[in-house]
Formats: structure tokens, C-alpha cells, sequence
């Protein structure tokens, strides 16, 4: 007795198999969650070592070299890319993707640990994480603005309550202002003042952090109790910084106020933001691996609503959300496997021509696609484009048993056999063809479960998927299909019925094929050869261009550019897309932040803020309101390419979008050339706009070059040289500056120059830095010139490399 016969002599086992099998599916239906792309786990890692203060040129040399040459000791190195800017250094490793991630995490660590007695003493520690297609994106993105508050209360909102509100949910990765300054108390410098009492800056700045200071001083017992005991050498405002008293070399001490102009104001300009071109400080929230985009964007918006209420003074603006993305291609990919279920109901109904023998066939799709949710649910897969895409692959393939099945018991039963003697004899017969054929269908789809590389990571749940739910069909169609047809078909019914509408079409066509072989060979043949030739003509590309509702515009001016020039562009930018009255009609809003630090999709963060660069991500018009978002963006483009003074890229941060050609070589002159030739030739590709390259990122430096035999004879070292002028110029390290404690947050105590000293190249050779017996003019030491060096150094496989990329503009790979 075989399953089938087994169902039929004793059903109540089989329908409660299938009744848990259903429940078991819709309840895993429920708990499912709802992404856009599954989380690729891939073996790679991103290193971030941060040096505050080096050039890139030192961390090339003394950093990211030592530490490529660690790395690639490491067994299965795929490549590594290094980025290198001020301050910072990124490398991204990539591994086989057969090994394990624990142990790959384990082995970066100790090949670093191998070389730390190499590597810069003040090099900070290595942060190191393993990156994932999906975790650590961008999940939704905020503008605030407000009529009554300023840009420093704005920005501490966001900081302080904002911030606070939105760490702390589920999925939360990690919270990133956009834009917004910070508050700090400022301590400006007169120069001639300084010089009259013997002081650098650096020293000022280093006398306050020693007296502006809050530490324990052990424990006594006072009245049998033990107390603690602490020192606080702390002022309480701002203002109470004026009094402060500063040692002087001699003994003597002087007033901080008669040395220097101190006032409460906010930190160096690095970045500002504009939402439709007003003032806003913005924010925007990464998911962590394995968050629900869709739940992650619900309780973000509702605690963004609650806030909304708290506090009326500030407006939220909504930029982008992942989550209409995510909805998007869940609701089309759920209306396409819905889409193909009907169908295929109706192609049943065509052909076989009655009800009974349709409801069947269609029941078999819903037993067989709901115990694939619990399939999906118990190996961790999500319902996403490529889980939901199996399932539409499929859908037809899923009641071919069934109705192999029914058409035969339906022959016999024309043949005169009773229901249950025809349904067990036509499911025996037809047993071994319906499981050859299935299991031929499941081989087929197994294989995509184990492929390598990248496209193993993206097929992987797409080959389960269809697995399991072809393995499901078969079991539907052996124990469930048979009992159904014992219930529902009738034999005097079935044996009246004729073929479907489509069978006695079908049927002549098929005769006429017979009647006509060698006419059929012929168009047979024919219809290969063309497919053949279509097929070589086909565009290939990796994967297509995706239209979610908003396009990113990259704006690049040339180095040197301040803060206000990008502003400047990007606002110009702006309004050629939104200015009337010719306002493009696809736009709905744009939010702009101009001026970029060092922070990447996976939250490395660091280096020198590049103020000559914006990002700004348009907001487009819903559905059926504007064109497609490729129609957009060529008109966005018509536009801004006639702004001069700046580069622009649209849509570049997305998959599809763009094409990247990297040139690698050990000779940076060499490599500089070609790539500059190379951009050129790119730059006539029909159809390419936007044309880029990192060759040209150089930016002039103001460099000090020690005297060092005068500096020793006048007993001063480099690094007095460097922290005067670093301090005198910019102010210490964060880490290394006073603190001034207030009743709700810590304010930095910024010790320089004043403003208009600072501004003029001049000076700089005349700051003073203290020697042996006194204070000694920089250029009595030291030549101060103007050289040029490079903004940000790439490096692929251990030798620099230069990226030129381009906008596909809707031109396929």
C-alpha cells in the first residue's frame, strides 16, 4: 500500500497532518518577517583605525601598509580595499565565503595584535565588523525644522532627546545626526597678549584642563561613617571661565580673561543641512542584521509622533523610509504569486473543463504553499523579493501532480469504475511518473541552495524555497489529492463531461503538428535561431535599476571648497529641480546636507570633514504622479549639468545605477596619468553622464618643515611644533580638551587664536613656541609653505588605485 492508496482506506491520519501542516503555515505567515532583500551574510570585514591628526600620506606609510601586509598572512584573502583619509583608515577585507566568521574575526584580530608594537603609539584600537548586504543600511531618514529655535538649541534636541528616544528601540544599529553644530565655550587668544606673558596656546589649553577638573581623593571617616572624599576644581558657566587664573613660567599667574576674549558659542562649521531649502538638522536611523524593516520604521515613526506632540516647537519631516520601499515589493511580489495562482486556476478550468475537477487542482495550491511558510520560518529565511519569487516561479508547477492525478482518475471513472476503485487504480499507475517528475524538479531547484560566491548568498533562500514547496506539492498530490477526487469527483458527472474550451483546440493543433512534421522542424528550428540571436543581444548587468520612490544626487566641488561655496551649489541645485515656475513634477522635496566626515552605509566614522562635498536625496512624487524614477532623474540631470563648478552624480548610491572601473597600480604618477586618460575616454561612452574619478582629489596643505638641528640647539622638539600650531589654529584633540560640566550636558573648552589670526596664512609663522629660554617665532625653525598632497589615498591589493565611475542613466551593465 503506497501513500495514496494509505489516504484513502484511512483518511483521518492524513487530514490531520494536513490540518497541522496549515495551521503550522499560518501561523509562520504571521510571524514571518517582512524584508525587502534577505541579510546576506558575507565574510567580509571592514577595520577602521583611527590616528586623529595624521595625514593621509603618514597612515598610508605607517598604518594601512603594516597592517595590509598583516592581513594578507590570513588564509582565504579574497582582495582588500583600503581607504585612507585624514585621521582614519578603512580596510575592507574579503574572505572565501566557506570559511567560518568567528574565526575570521579572531585572526584579523591577533595579525593586528601581531604588529601593535609597530604602529603608531597614539593609534586608537581597532574596530572591527563584519558587514552584511542589508544590516547597517540606512532605514529612515528625518529633517527638523522650527521657526522658534535656532540651529544650536535644534541640534542639541536632536542630540540629547531625540537620540534618546530612538537608540533605544529594537533594531536599532545606530543613530546619525545629520548636519547641526555643537555647543562649546571658546576661548580666543590674543596673540600680542600671549607673547607679552610667555604663554603658547598650548599651553594655556593644557593649564585649564588641569585646573578644570573633577576627580575622587579617596575616603575618611567622619562621625564613625565612611565618606568619600572628592576634589571639584570646576566652574558652573561659561562665564565663571573669564576669572579662571593661569600660571605663568615665571611663577606669577594671570587672569584667563586678560589673555584672551571667552564667550559661549558653537563648534567649527564642518556640515549644515537644508530641507527645501531651509535651516535643519537632521537624522537617520541603521538598522541592525536581522531588524524587520517594516517594524523598525513603525515604532521609529511612532516615537518620532510622540515627540511631534511633546514638543510643538519642532516640525519632523519625513525624508525617506525603507519602509514604503519594503512595502512596495512585498504588495507587488504578494499580487504577482496571487497573480499566478489565478491563472493557473484558470488554465485548470480551460482544460478540464468542470468545477469539481478545478477546485481540486486549485486546492492543491494553498496545501502546498502554506507548509512552505513553516519550511521558511523554521530555516530563518524572511518574507522577502527573492523567497516570494520562488514561490511565483512555482506556483504553476505546484498542481501538475494534481492534475496529472485527476485527469486519470477521471479516465477511468469515463471507463465505467466506481469513484474509490478508479482513484486507487489511477493513482498507482500514475504514482512512479508523478514522483519522477517532481523529484526532477526538485534536483533542479536544489543545486541554487549550494552555489558559491555571491549568487550562493542570493539564491540560497530562493532554492529552498522552491524546494520545499515543490516537495510539498508532491506530498499533496500523493495523500490529498486522491481523497479530495473520492469526495468530490461524481462518476456519472465526469462521465458526461467533455474537455474544456481549450482541449479541443489544443487537440486539432496537435493533429495538424502531426499531419505537418516536416513544416514544424522547420519553425522549430527557425525559432531557436532567432532565440539565439536575441539572447546574444540581450543587455546583461549584475541587477537592475530600482525605482523606490527617491534618487540621491552626489555634488563635488573642487578641494579647497568652503563649507558656504557647496551650500552654494547644492541650494543652486535645488532650485533648478523645485524653482518656478518650471519646477520639475516628479520632485516633492529635497533634503540637502552639505559638507560629509568620514562616515560609511557601516557606521565607520572618523577623519576630516570634506566640506567641499553634499549629498542630497530627492524625494519623489507617489505612483501615478510623476513619471518613472529613470524619467526623473534624466530630466534632473538635463538640469544640473549646465551648474558649472561642481560634479554631479545621480542616483549613484544605488544598485544598478552606476559603473565603477578601478585602475591599480604601484606607480601614483603613472596610475594618475592613465586614469586621467581613461576618464576621458569614458566621458564619450554615449548614454554615460556624470563621469567621475577620485585621480583628481588633491587639496593644497600649508606644511611646516622643522629646522631640526636649530630646533635642538634652541631646545625645541617636533611635537611642540605641531601641537602650537594645531591648537593655535583648530584647538586639541576632543579627547585632550577641558570639559566644562553644565546641570544637562559637557561642553568642550576650545583653547586658539582668535578668528583673525587664524585666517591669515601669514601668522602662522609667527606663532611661538616655547624653548629652552623662551618663546622662539615658528619661522625662526621652521619653512612654512604651500604644497599640495592628496585628499583621500585608495588602495586595492596594496597598491593605490583610482575609481572612475559614471551614471548608467537607465543603460543597462
Amino acid at each position: 500500500m503506497n501513500w495514496a492508496t494509505w489516504s484513502i482506506r484511512d483518511p483521518i491520519p492524513a487530514i490531520l497532518v494536513f490540518v497541522l501542516l496549515v495551521i503550522a503555515g499560518v501561523m509562520s505567515f504571521h510571524a514571518l518577517q517582512i524584508k525587502n532583500m534577505p541579510d546576506f551574510e558575507m565574510n567580509q570585514f571592514q577595520i577602521a583605525l583611527s590616528l586623529p591628526g595624521a595625514s593621509a600620506n603618514q597612515l598610508e606609510i605607517e598604518v594601512a601598509r603594516p597592517v595590509e601586509e598583516a592581513l594578507t598572512t590570513l588564509h582565504g584573502v579574497k582582495f582588500m580595499r583600503s581607504t585612507i583619509s585624514e585621521g582614519l583608515v578603512s580596510i575592507r577585507v574579503d574572505f572565501d565565503f566557506d570559511l567560518q566568521p568567528a574565526e575570521l574575526r579572531f585572526g584579523i584580530k591577533e595579525a593586528i595584535d601581531r604588529i601593535r608594537s609597530t604602529l603608531p603609539p597614539d593609534l586608537e584600537e581597532a574596530s572591527i565588523r563584519q558587514l552584511t548586504l542589508a544590516g547597517g543600511a540606512p532605514t529612515i531618514t528625518y529633517a527638523l525644522t522650527s521657526a522658534e529655535l535656532d540651529e544650536e538649541a535644534l541640534s542639541w534636541y536632536v542630540q540629547n532627546t531625540v537620540s534618546r528616544a530612538i537608540v533605544g528601540l529594537p533594531g536599532v544599529f545606530q543613530f546619525q545626526m545629520l548636519g547641526g553644530v555643537n555647543r562649546e565655550a571658546q576661548v580666543d587668544l590674543d596673540p600680542v597678549r600671549l607673547t607679552a606673558v610667555n604663554l603658547t596656546a598650548s599651553e594655556v589649553s593644557r593649564a585649564l584642563k588641569r585646573m578644570q577638573k573633577e576627580a575622587s581623593g579617596g575616603q575618611s571617616r567622619v562621625g564613625g561613617a565612611e565618606e568619600g572624599i572628592r576634589t571639584v576644581a570646576t566652574v558652573r558657566e561659561v562665564a565663571d571661565l573669564d576669572s579662571l587664573p593661569i600660571v605663568l613660567p615665571n611663577g606669577s599667574h594671570v587672569r584667563l580673561d586678560e589673555i584672551a576674549a571667552i564667550h559661549d558659542g558653537v563648534s567649527e562649521r564642518t556640515s549644515t543641512a537644508r530641507f527645501d531649502g531651509r535651516l535643519a538638522v537632521g537624522f537617520r536611523v541603521l538598522h541592525s542584521t536581522g531588524a524587520n524593516e517594516l517594524e523598525l520604521c513603525a515604532v521609529v515613526q511612532r516615537a518620532v509622533a510622540e515627540l511631534a506632540t511633546q514638543n510643538p516647537k519642532v516640525k519632523f519631516e519625513l525624508v525617506n523610509s525603507m519602509a514604503d520601499e519594503v512595502r512596495n515589493e512585498y504588495r507587488n511580489s504578494m499580487h504577482m504569486l496571487i497573480e499566478g495562482a489565478l491563472l493557473a486556476v484558470l488554465v485548470i478550468w480551460m482544460f478540464l473543463g468542470t468545477w469539481r475537477a478545478t477546485l481540486i487542482g486549485a486546492l492543491a495550491l494553498p496545501l502546498s504553499i502554506l507548509p512552505t511558510f513553516a519550511g521558511m520560518y523554521a530555516a530563518g529565511f524572511t518574507l522577502n523579493t527573492i523567497t516570494l519569487l520562488a514561490l511565483s516561479v512555482v506556483v504553476g508547477i505546484l498542481v501538475d501532480d494534481a492534475i496529472v492525478e485527476i485527469e486519470n482518475i477521471r479516465t477511468h471513472m469515463k471507463a465505467g469504475l466506481g469513484v474509490k476503485p478508479a482513484t486507487e487504480k489511477a493513482v498507482i499507475e500514475i504514482g512512479r511518473a508523478v514522483v519522477a517528475t517532481t523529484l526532477t524538479l526538485m534536483i533542479v531547484f536544489l543545486p541554487m541552495s549550494f552555489m558559491k560566491g555571491f549568487s550562493g548568498l542570493v539564491f540560497r533562500q530562493f532554492g529552498w524555497t522552491a524546494f520545499a514547496a515543490v516537495f510539498a506539492s508532491l506530498l499533496v498530490a500523493r495523500v490529498m489529492t486522491p481523497l479530495l477526487a473520492l469526495h468530490l469527483l461524481k462518476p456519472n458527472r465526469e462521465a458526461d463531461s467533455g474537455p474544456g474550451a481549450a482541449m479541443g483546440w489544443y487537440v486539432g493543433l496537435v493533429r495538424w503538428c502531426l499531419g505537418h512534421r516536416a513544416v514544424v522542424l522547420g519553425l522549430t528550428a527557425l525559432f531557436v535561431a532567432v532565440s539565439i540571436l536575441l539572447w546574444a543581444r540581450l543587455p546583461t548587468g549584475f541587477v537592475p535599476a530600482e525605482d523606490g520612490g527617491y534618487t540621491t544626487i552626489s555634488v563635488e566641488l573642487p578641494p579647497g571648497a568652503t563649507l558656504d561655496q557647496t551650500l552654494v551649489i547644492a541650494e543652486e541645485a535645488r532650485r533648478a529641480m523645485m524653482g518656478k515656475p518650471d519646477a520639475l513634477s516628479g520632485v516633492a522635496h529635497v533634503f540637502t546636507v552639505a559638507g560629509q566626515s568620514s562616515i560609511d552605509r557601516n557606521g565607520v566614522t572618523g577623519g576630516m570633514a570634506e566640506v567641499h562635498r553634499a549629498n542630497m536625496k530627492v524625494a519623489l512624487a507617489p505612483w501615478g504622479q510623476r513619471p518613472s524614477e529613470e524619467g526623473v532623474e534624466a530630466q534632473i540631470r538635463d538640469r544640473l549639468f549646465k551648474i558649472p563648478g561642481a560634479r554631479f552624480s545621480v542616483n549613484g548610491a544605488r544598485f544598478g545605477a552606476r559603473v565603477n572601473v578601478i585602475l591599480s597600480g604601484a606607480n601614483p604618477v603613472t596610475l594618475l596619468a592613465a586614469a586621467q586618460a581613461v576618464e576621458s575616454e569614458v566621458a564619450t561612452v554615449p548614454g554615460l553622464t556624470g563621469v567621475n574619478t577620485t585621480a583628481s582629489q588633491g587639496r593644497t596643505d600649508i606644511v611646516i618643515r622643522p629646522d631640526l638641528t636649530r630646533a635642538t640647539e634652541l631646545g625645541v622638539t617636533s611635537e611642540a611644533i605641531a601641537d602650537t600650531v594645531r591648537i593655535g589654529t583648530s584647538g586639541d584633540f576632543s579627547p585632550n580638551l577641558a570639559k566644562l560640566n553644565l546641570d544637562s550636558r559637557q561642553l568642550d573648552i576650545r583653547v586658539r587664536l582668535a578668528s583673525a589670526t587664524r585666517e591669515d596664512p601669514e601668522t602662522i609663522g609667527q606663532l611661538r613656541v616655547q624653548g629652552r629660554s623662551g618663546l622662539i617665532p615658528l619661522s625662526a625653525i621652521a619653512a612654512v609653505s604651500i604644497e599640495s598632497g592628496p585628499e583621500k589615498i585608495e588602495r586595492y591589493n596594496r597598491n593605490r588605485h583610482v575609481t572612475i565611475s559614471a551614471d548608467l542613466g537607465g543603460m543597462p551593465l
